[in-house]
């Protein structure tokens, strides 16, 4: 399967398991790619109240299921679980050229979907009080 393929199924799944239908968000999904987001592979992947799994390698094919990602594993810091943000996103009915604040922003994932959703003539304001796990997912406290 080539890229766009594999980034299509995941929008897909993501949208389908948030019981969402909306080809906005799911174009968001498609088109935001999480490897910057998520720093260098081997990367911990959670379900939830579970425990974390290690990936075995820095496959990126790991990063396209719905599974949080964690950022700071120790502190329970993860970019957060792809179908609950397409839950909460469908609930906002965010427009084109809106303006948004985003609390939490994490490594900027979310804040990515969010300025997708917006477009160009829209705004995002995003906030994270740990500067070091802004950016491209940095693992430091």
């Amino acid at each position: 399967m080539d890229g766009s393929g594999k980034y299509r199924s995941y929008a897909k799944l993501i949208c389908t398991a948030a019981k969402l239908d909306d080809p906005r968000i799911e174009e968001a999904f498609r088109s935001v790619k999480r490897e910057p987001f998520a720093g260098p592979g081997p990367w911990w992947l959670n379900l939830g109240a579970q425990s974390y799994v290690q990936t075995p390698d820095d496959d990126p094919a790991f990063l396209y299921q719905d599974l949080l990602l964690a950022l700071d594993r120790e502190r329970g810091i993860n970019i957060g679980q792809p179908s609950a943000h397409a839950y909460w996103l469908g609930a906002c009915n965010i427009k084109s050229a809106e303006t948004v604040v985003q609390v939490g922003a994490g490594s900027g994932y979310c804040t990515a979907i969010l300025a997708h959703l917006v477009g160009a003539d829209g705004r995002v304001y995003a906030h994270e009080i740990r500067r070091a796990i802004v950016g491209a997912g940095s693992r430091e406290p």
